[in-house]
């Protein structure tokens, strides 16, 4: 499972991971964000993290800023938040084929967490278009669920697929300067007069916490909600 992770603030050294969280999954955890956090020691970069709601039971969306790979874990017991989550992400990254030596040196980089703010709308929209996407059959496990929704090209990477983003990170982890550009583009929304298209599902997707209802809005910088509706839609500057 790796090394055990502690919640922490920003006053920190060594390995970390810096968690930006939605305002909604904030409040959820009782933690202030801050606005100063250090830089992620991850080759995954700083994670994003939102909490959905899956057939009523509440479930955190996290998506690395670097690949947008998922990771979906219970939104239960905030104290072992940081443990389930990298031991969530070893599975996934076993499956796509990562080295074990390279799965535990992710972990070990995680072994302490900071709370801040989100800071890009491309990868909240992302968000936004995985929740839209989730829809895990009876008994599928969150692990094999967060590797379909991995499958799914992206806009902010260029239309590439998380898991194959994931892959090739993970096969040249010394090309740093590339890393740390496609980070810096993802992480940095939208450049002015840019338009971005984000694909969903082509099938309707209801509203999962109450029967025939319909989505609130997607989720913003503002704002935590998760939409529901299926289709395309277009993301624009504000």
């Amino acid at each position: 499972m790796g090394p055990a992770a502690s919640l922490t603030g920003p006053d920190i050294s060594g390995p970390m991971v810096v968690l930006r969280c939605t305002r909604k999954l904030l409040r959820r955890l009782r933690k202030t964000p801050a606005e100063d956090a250090p830089a992620s020691s991850t080759l995954l970069g700083d994670w994003y993290a939102n909490v959905l709601f899956v057939y009523r039971k509440p479930i955190i969306l996290a998506v690395s800023a670097r690949t947008l790979l998922p990771v979906l874990i219970p939104a239960r017991d905030p104290a072992s938040l940081g443990p389930r989550l990298a031991a969530a992400l070893a599975e996934i990254l076993a499956a796509l084929g990562i080295r074990a030596d390279q799965i535990r040196d992710e972990q070990q980089q995680m072994a302490q967490i900071a709370f801040a703010p989100t800071s890009s709308r491309q990868i909240l929209g992302t968000m936004n278009d995985f929740d839209r996407m989730l829809e895990p059959a009876p008994g599928q496990s969150l692990t094999s669920a967060a590797l379909e929704l991995a499958q799914a090209p992206c806009g902010p990477i260029g239309m590439d697929s998380p898991d194959r983003a994931t892959v090739s990170l993970f096969a040249n982890p010394s090309d740093t300067e590339h890393s740390a550009r496609r980070s810096h583009k993802v992480a940095g929304g939208l450049v002015a007069g840019q338009r971005i298209w984000l694909y969903y599902s082509q099938i309707e997707v209801l509203d999962r916490t109450r029967p025939g209802g319909g989505g609130g809005p997607p989720i913003t910088e503002g704002n935590a909600q998760g939409g529901r509706a299926a289709g395309a839609r277009e993301a624009s500057p504000a």
